[in-house]
Formats: structure tokens, C-alpha cells, sequence
């Protein structure tokens, strides 16, 4: 059986001014959930999107 349509979570992605990158390839995705307004433990997380990347700093969220 297909997966389809998945969901993936992060939780603490990269650091305040010290991003992680994630590259997908040619699938497209959206960020659905975000921590962009919260502070958490580490730091405020924040995320940037170029094509098919994300790279977090501190992120925590949801992509689909």
C-alpha cells in the first residue's frame, strides 16, 4: 500500500542563527505548523523556504 499525503514533524531544528537544512528533492511541501511566534527551551524557532528546502533555526513544526 501507497503513503499518501504524509505529514512530518520536527522538533528543535538547527539553532538561533545556526540553521539545518533539509532538502526534498523535487517533492514539493508546505509547512502546516509552526513555532515561528513561541519561544521554546533552546530559543524563538524560525524557518526560511527555497524551493524544495527548509532550513530551521530552532524550528519546530509540521510539514506536508
Amino acid at each position: 500500500m501507497a503513503v499518501v499525503d504524509p505529514c512530518i514533524a520536527f522538533n528543535s531544528v538547527g539553532q538561533p542563527g545556526l540553521g539545518v537544512t533539509y532538502d526534498f528533492g523535487t517533492s514539493p511541501f508546505t509547512v502546516v505548523s509552526n513555532n515561528n511566534s513561541v519561544c521554546a527551551f533552546w530559543g524563538c524557532g524560525s524557518y526560511t523556504t527555497s524551493g524544495n528546502t527548509l532550513t530551521g533555526y530552532e524550528f519546530s513544526g509540521v510539514a506536508k
